[in-house]
């Protein structure tokens, strides 16, 4: 494994035990009911029991680990990637980024399910920027690895 894919699964693993530590500080002072499902206004238009939360955050978890299993099993290809650690670094670019989006949907529900009033609006700033700073990253990294 290179210092490039070690740096992902660092912080790809940061963003995940936080979200499991912020959920487990949490959960004991939550209300049995939580924030389900909000519309992009931010309204709520479903509840769930908060039990839904380790469920959420065990899917989470759980594409990252298929991710990074996945990767580990690849194969030499004919995409244009010599190199069989490019490809590897490539799909394991999506676990920070998968990562990121779990805490930022955690740290929503929690806030917006203790203060109703809540303003959500940031959600949807921030899985864009999420999603193009993963983009930018992505293809300058293969742009960087096709040339060379």
């Amino acid at each position: 494994m290179n210092k490039t894919q070690k740096i992902i699964l660092l912080t790809s693993a940061i963003f995940t035990i936080a979200s499991w530590l912020y959920v487990l500080f949490n959960y004991s002072a939550m209300p049995n009911e939580i924030v389900g499902h909000m519309n992009f206004k931010g309204d709520v238009n479903r509840y769930d029991d908060k039990s839904t939360l380790w469920f959420v955050l065990t899917i989470f978890t759980a594409i990252q680990f298929l991710i990074f299993w996945i990767s580990q099993k690849q194969i030499a290809s004919n995409y244009g990637l010599k190199n069989i650690d490019v490809q590897k670094t490539i799909t394991l670019y999506t676990l920070p980024y998968i990562s990121f989006i779990m805490i930022i949907v955690i740290l929503g529900i929690i806030k917006k399910t203790q203060n109703l009033l809540f303003d959500t609006s940031w959600f949807i700033y921030a899985v864009i920027f999420a999603t193009v700073l993963f983009l930018i990253t992505l293809f300058s990294f293969i742009y960087k690895n096709l040339t060379s």
